[in-house]
């Protein structure tokens, strides 16, 4: 890492990279419940998202409000959330959607870094431990998704979808 002009930095910087997970997280559960697709023909509030998701519509706010912070939605008055073209890469039909890929990012690979005190205190690998399978296993899954992204030569699909999120 180039560390030429790192004095600029400060403790607000090293803050905002060690709770940087929760905008990811929260980024996350947005991409999971579909919200970028709800929100595709305009904007809804926090309520209405909660009755379309089935959520609690106080804790959906606050993740929306999260998400909202960083630019995947856009907050407006009375608790309204509209769509961004950052937040557009979540929705399903996206030509560059990145939704299945969050998912899978999360609910497969986040646990192992949550558990990376463990293998670097004992120097064991944690990714069979906690996801249960092989890492070459996950890494094949992988590899094969340019291979199993096309519906023709010439028609990609969403390369991200055919993990089967």
């Amino acid at each position: 890492m180039n560390t030429e002009g790192m004095e600029k930095f400060s403790a607000q910087t090293t803050l905002e990279f060690a709770t940087s997970y929760q905008a990811s997280r929260a980024i996350y559960v947005v991409a999971k419940l579909d919200i970028p697709d709800f929100l595709k023909d305009g904007r809804r509030s926090a309520s209405e998202l909660a009755i379309a998701t089935k959520t609690n519509a106080e804790a959906l706010y606050r993740v929306l409000r999260c998400v909202a912070g960083h630019g995947i939605l856009e907050e407006q008055p009375e608790r309204k959330f509209g769509l961004t073209s950052l937040g557009k890469t979540l929705c399903r039909d996206a030509p560059d959607s990145v939704r299945a890929y969050t998912i899978f990012v999360h609910e497969e690979l986040y646990q192992c870094w949550g558990d990376i005190e463990a293998a670097v205190r004992t120097g064991e690998p944690r990714f069979e431990k906690v996801i249960g399978v092989p890492r070459f296993a996950l890494s094949v899954r992988i590899i094969k998704l340019p291979l199993n992204c096309y519906v023709t030569f010439e028609t990609p699909c969403n390369s991200m979808q055919s993990l089967g999120t």
